[in-house]
C-alpha cells in the first residue's frame, strides 16, 4: 500500500503491543537528525503540490527549524513589477505550518492549521528572493503555536511576521500510520 510505504519510508517504525486492546501500534521513532531532516523535507516537497506550484524551496534542518525561500517570479506579481502579499501570506501559512510539522512528525503527529496573522511590513519585488524562518512558541498536547518572520535575502529587510496556532494530531487520522488487530 503507497500510504504504509509512505510512513515506513519516513521514519523508523517500532512496534508496541498494547495488551489491554490488543492492538499494535505503528509509531514513528526516529531521531531527528540531518539526513533525516533531509528525508522529511524531501517527501513534503514530493506530497505538497501548492508549495511546488508556488516555487517555494523548503530546508529542513531540525524539528522546529526550518527555512523557506522563494524568488518573486512573473506569476507572483499583483501589478507590474510589485509582488502580491497572498504569496507572502502563503510563504508565512508554509513557514509557521511546517514549523509546527517538524516539531511534531517524529511523535507520530501531523498538524493543521487552526488561525494564522500575518503583518506585512515592505512591498516584495520581481526578482527578490525571499527568506522564511520560524520558531515554537508553545506546545501542549493538542495546540502548537508558532511564529515567523521574511526577510529579503539580499539585504536582510523585513517583509513580513506572523503568528499561527495548529491543531496536533495523530498520524492515523491521514492514513499514514496503520492500527492492525491481532
Amino acid at each position: 500500500m503507497e500510504d504504509e510505504a509512505f510512513s515506513i519510508n519516513l521514519c523508523t517504525i517500532f512496534i508496541e503491543l498494547n495488551t489491554k486492546n490488543r492492538n499494535i501500534s505503528y509509531h514513528c521513532n526516529e531521531i531527528m537528525n540531518g539526513e533525516h531532516m533531509k528525508t522529511v523535507a524531501d517527501l513534503y516537497n514530493k506530497f505538497n503540490h501548492f508549495d511546488k506550484e508556488l516555487n517555494f524551496e523548503l530546508t529542513v534542518n531540525a524539528p522546529g527549524n526550518i527555512i523557506y525561500r522563494v524568488e518573486i517570479a512573473d506569476k507572483h506579481l499583483s501589478s507590474p513589477g510589485v509582488g502580491h502579499g497572498a504569496l507572502v501570506a502563503a510563504l508565512m501559512d508554509a513557514v509557521l505550518g511546517t514549523t509546527a510539522l517538524t516539531a511534531v512528525y517524529d511523535q507520530g503527529f501531523l498538524v493543521s492549521t487552526v488561525e494564522f496573522k500575518v503583518n506585512y511590513f515592505k512591498p516584495t519585488f520581481k526578482g527578490d528572493i525571499l527568506v522564511g524562518t520560524g520558531e515554537i512558541e508553545f506546545q501542549g498536547k493538542s495546540l502548537i503555536a508558532t511564529s515567523g518572520r521574511i526577510i529579503k535575502s539580499h539585504n536582510g529587510e523585513l517583509v513580513s511576521k506572523g503568528l499561527g496556532t495548529f491543531n496536533i494530531y495523530p498520524m492515523e487520522k491521514r492514513g499514514l500510520i496503520k492500527t492492525k488487530e491481532i
